[in-house]
């Protein structure tokens, strides 16, 4: 998702941690983990409704008549090559 790498979240940590003191550092953390909790669910919830929004009658249908295609023109003979 993110390129960090460990030093660069031991920074941030450091930094954090300085600005704002040890006292209110756990329940900053708690709540920066109820926001990504919460991030992650909106997204997953939006993903889950544009698949549904994708999705049209027919649409498996459709999906086994070109898996049939596919092997139709797997099996077919090339026809670059001359015959002969």
């Amino acid at each position: 998702m993110f390129d960090i790498s460990f030093w660069e979240l031991l920074l941030l940590a450091v930094i954090t941690l300085l600005v704002m003191g040890p006292e209110r550092m756990p329940r900053a953390l708690g709540q920066a983990g109820r926001v990504i909790a919460g991030l992650r669910r909106y997204a997953f919830s939006l993903r889950r409704q544009l698949e549904e929004l994708l999705r049209w009658p027919g649409q498996g249908e459709m999906q086994e008549r070109l898996a049939e295609l596919d092997e139709l023109l797997e099996d077919a003979p090339d026809r670059k090559s001359p015959p002969g």
